[in-house]
């Protein structure tokens, strides 16, 4: 069975967009998980503020890098 280019063009865009469409999540919706925690941390006293707030930095810059490095995989930046 042959394929043409324009089919073989279709099947990519599609593809593209159905796995796109699977990890539709927000990029930071791990870090919301991780703040519940963190703010558990601070209240029993096992945190401090700044060290939390160290925590939810890195938390935030490892899910956007983790967001731009999917997005240039899929060819979307």
């Amino acid at each position: 069975m042959k394929i043409t280019k324009r089919q073989l063009r279709r099947i990519i865009k599609e593809e593209k967009a159905r796995l796109i469409k699977e990890r539709a999540g927000h990029p930071l919706e791990g870090v919301a998980a991780s703040a519940g925690s963190i703010a558990k941390g601070i209240a029993s006293g096992k945190l401090s503020q700044q060290g939390a707030a160290q925590r939810l930095e890195a938390e935030v810059v490892k899910a956007l890098y983790d967001f731009i490095r999917q997005e240039k995989e899929l060819g979307g930046l």
